[in-house]
Protein backbone atom coordinates (compact mmCIF):
# COMPACT_ATOMS: atom_id res chain seq x y z
CA UNK A 1 0.00 0.00 0.00
CA UNK A 2 1.64 3.67 -1.02
CA UNK A 3 0.03 6.89 -0.81
CA UNK A 4 0.64 10.75 -1.81
CA UNK A 5 -0.79 13.70 -0.18
CA UNK A 6 -2.54 15.82 -2.82
CA UNK A 7 -3.96 19.00 -0.97
CA UNK A 8 -3.15 19.51 2.97
CA UNK A 9 -6.29 19.70 4.56
CA UNK A 10 -4.82 22.87 6.69
CA UNK A 11 -2.37 26.18 5.93
CA UNK A 12 1.21 25.31 6.18
CA UNK A 13 3.09 28.02 6.01
CA UNK A 14 6.66 29.94 5.25
CA UNK A 15 7.60 33.26 5.23
CA UNK A 16 9.27 33.52 2.04
CA UNK A 17 12.26 35.64 0.59
CA UNK A 18 10.89 38.01 -2.53
CA UNK A 19 14.51 38.28 -3.39
CA UNK A 20 14.54 34.88 -4.53
CA UNK A 21 11.68 34.67 -6.24
CA UNK A 22 12.12 37.73 -8.02
CA UNK A 23 15.19 37.28 -9.29
CA UNK A 24 14.70 33.55 -10.89
CA UNK A 25 18.22 33.82 -12.66
CA UNK A 26 19.99 33.55 -9.36
CA UNK A 27 21.64 29.61 -8.58
CA UNK A 28 19.48 29.33 -5.38
CA UNK A 29 15.89 29.97 -7.58
CA UNK A 30 15.42 26.55 -8.61
CA UNK A 31 15.87 25.15 -5.20
CA UNK A 32 14.47 27.55 -3.44
CA UNK A 33 11.19 27.69 -5.54
CA UNK A 34 10.59 23.69 -5.59
CA UNK A 35 11.08 23.46 -2.16
CA UNK A 36 8.53 26.53 -1.40
CA UNK A 37 5.68 24.72 -3.75
CA UNK A 38 6.25 21.62 -2.87
CA UNK A 39 5.93 22.07 0.86
CA UNK A 40 4.01 24.86 2.08
CA UNK A 41 0.37 26.36 0.71
CA UNK A 42 0.70 30.01 2.49
CA UNK A 43 3.04 32.40 2.61
CA UNK A 44 4.14 35.81 3.91
CA UNK A 45 7.18 37.92 2.45
CA UNK A 46 9.58 38.53 4.94
CA UNK A 47 9.72 42.03 4.86
CA UNK A 48 7.88 43.14 1.39
CA UNK A 49 4.94 44.31 2.70
CA UNK A 50 6.54 46.81 5.37
CA UNK A 51 5.61 50.30 5.33
CA UNK A 52 9.40 50.94 5.16
CA UNK A 53 9.93 48.92 2.04
CA UNK A 54 6.37 49.46 0.87
CA UNK A 55 6.63 53.19 0.26
CA UNK A 56 10.28 53.52 0.32
CA UNK A 57 11.06 57.13 -1.42
CA UNK A 58 14.78 55.75 -1.82
CA UNK A 59 14.37 52.88 -3.21
CA UNK A 60 11.55 52.27 -5.34
CA UNK A 61 12.37 48.66 -6.88
CA UNK A 62 11.26 47.29 -3.14
CA UNK A 63 8.08 47.71 -3.84
CA UNK A 64 8.10 46.72 -7.49
CA UNK A 65 9.72 43.29 -5.95
CA UNK A 66 6.91 43.19 -3.67
CA UNK A 67 4.67 43.39 -6.46
CA UNK A 68 6.25 40.87 -8.46
CA UNK A 69 7.05 38.40 -5.49
CA UNK A 70 2.82 38.37 -5.02
CA UNK A 71 1.95 37.51 -8.69
CA UNK A 72 4.57 34.85 -8.39
CA UNK A 73 2.86 33.57 -5.11
CA UNK A 74 -0.22 33.82 -6.59
CA UNK A 75 0.82 32.10 -9.82
CA UNK A 76 2.05 29.05 -7.47
CA UNK A 77 -1.08 28.66 -5.74
CA UNK A 78 -0.28 29.68 -2.49
CA UNK A 79 -2.36 31.74 -0.39
CA UNK A 80 -1.09 34.82 0.78
CA UNK A 81 -1.05 36.36 4.18
CA UNK A 82 -0.37 40.21 4.27
CA UNK A 83 1.85 41.40 7.39
CA UNK A 84 2.46 44.17 8.44
CA UNK A 85 -0.32 47.27 7.90
CA UNK A 86 0.81 48.71 10.54
CA UNK A 87 3.81 48.64 12.87
CA UNK A 88 2.92 51.25 15.73
CA UNK A 89 6.53 52.64 16.80
CA UNK A 90 8.66 55.03 15.33
CA UNK A 91 11.57 52.53 14.73
CA UNK A 92 12.99 51.66 11.36
CA UNK A 93 9.91 49.73 10.06
CA UNK A 94 7.96 52.87 9.96
CA UNK A 95 8.63 55.60 7.68
CA UNK A 96 10.78 58.35 8.59
CA UNK A 97 9.20 61.58 10.11
CA UNK A 98 6.44 59.90 11.15
CA UNK A 99 7.21 60.59 14.86
CA UNK A 100 7.31 64.55 13.70
CA UNK A 101 3.32 64.82 12.43
CA UNK A 102 0.62 65.80 15.01
CA UNK A 103 -2.09 63.29 15.60
CA UNK A 104 -4.07 64.34 12.80
CA UNK A 105 -1.69 64.33 10.06
CA UNK A 106 -0.53 60.75 11.65
CA UNK A 107 -4.23 59.31 11.33
CA UNK A 108 -4.12 60.41 7.64
CA UNK A 109 -0.54 58.53 6.72
CA UNK A 110 -1.39 55.78 8.51
CA UNK A 111 -5.69 55.67 6.77
CA UNK A 112 -3.62 56.58 3.15
CA UNK A 113 -1.08 53.85 3.55
CA UNK A 114 -3.74 50.86 4.90
CA UNK A 115 -6.20 51.98 1.95
CA UNK A 116 -2.96 52.07 -0.46
CA UNK A 117 -1.62 48.70 0.70
CA UNK A 118 -4.58 46.42 1.46
CA UNK A 119 -5.69 48.03 -2.17
CA UNK A 120 -2.72 47.14 -4.04
CA UNK A 121 -3.02 43.42 -2.74
CA UNK A 122 -7.14 43.27 -2.84
CA UNK A 123 -8.62 39.86 -3.51
CA UNK A 124 -5.14 38.00 -3.64
CA UNK A 125 -4.01 38.83 -0.09
CA UNK A 126 -5.92 36.11 2.00
CA UNK A 127 -5.59 37.74 5.34
CA UNK A 128 -3.34 40.64 6.41
CA UNK A 129 -1.90 41.10 9.92
CA UNK A 130 -3.20 44.78 10.42
CA UNK A 131 -1.38 45.88 13.39
CA UNK A 132 1.93 44.13 14.62
CA UNK A 133 3.29 43.83 18.75
CA UNK A 134 1.14 46.96 19.79
CA UNK A 135 1.32 45.55 23.35
CA UNK A 136 5.67 47.02 23.11
CA UNK A 137 4.70 49.96 20.24
CA UNK A 138 2.75 52.16 21.73
CA UNK A 139 4.02 55.30 19.90
CA UNK A 140 1.18 55.33 17.42
CA UNK A 141 -2.00 54.89 20.09
CA UNK A 142 -0.23 57.35 22.51
CA UNK A 143 -0.96 59.78 20.03
CA UNK A 144 -4.16 58.53 18.59
CA UNK A 145 -5.72 57.05 21.13
CA UNK A 146 -7.09 53.62 22.44
CA UNK A 147 -9.92 53.69 19.42
CA UNK A 148 -7.24 53.84 16.68
CA UNK A 149 -6.50 49.53 16.02
CA UNK A 150 -9.82 49.07 16.01
CA UNK A 151 -10.39 51.98 13.32
CA UNK A 152 -7.19 50.17 11.45
CA UNK A 153 -9.04 47.26 11.03
CA UNK A 154 -12.64 49.03 10.08
CA UNK A 155 -10.34 50.55 7.23
CA UNK A 156 -8.71 47.62 5.99
CA UNK A 157 -11.95 45.35 6.24
CA UNK A 158 -14.03 47.90 4.53
CA UNK A 159 -10.97 48.11 1.57
CA UNK A 160 -10.88 44.22 0.94
CA UNK A 161 -14.10 42.98 2.88
CA UNK A 162 -12.95 38.89 2.25
CA UNK A 163 -9.65 39.35 3.42
CA UNK A 164 -9.06 37.74 7.40
CA UNK A 165 -7.54 40.32 9.71
CA UNK A 166 -5.67 39.83 12.54
CA UNK A 167 -3.52 41.62 15.50
CA UNK A 168 -0.32 39.81 15.75
CA UNK A 169 1.55 40.24 19.29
Amino acid sequence: VSYALKQHAFSIGTAVNKRLVVHQDTPDYQRYAKEVTGLFNKAVLENGMKWNQWDSSYAPFLKEDTLKAVAWLSENKLAIRGTALVWPGWDKRSPAGLKNLNAVELQKRVDDHIRDLVGAFKGRVSEWDVVNEPRTNKDFTRVLGPNTIPHWFKLAGSVDPQARLYLND
